[in-house]
């Protein structure tokens, strides 16, 4: 975690038998609301070191603020979908 802005920037996971599982690494973070002060990682990799498999998340645009209601986020809601 970067102390300036509170951003995790790696995370280790660890399977029942306590071996590592996979690794998150977070990079190309941007101040994304700088009136809040809030910033984000626009780079996830994640590696699952027990088989290899990796999966890379890349933001090209991000944008905060959209004003979107609420209500999408019930329980209700979701499951109407």
């Amino acid at each position: 975690m970067l102390k300036s802005n509170f951003v995790t920037v790696k995370s280790e996971f660890f399977d029942d038998s306590g071996e590592l599982l996979k690794t998150a690494a977070f990079s190309d973070i941007q101040q994304i609301d700088p009136k809040a002060n809030k910033w984000q990682a626009m780079r996830l990799e994640a590696k699952n070191s027990q088989t290899g498999h990796s999966t890379v998340i890349q933001f090209d645009s991000f944008q905060v603020n959209q004003n979107v209601d609420e209500k999408r986020f019930t329980t209700r809601y979701l499951e109407k979908q």
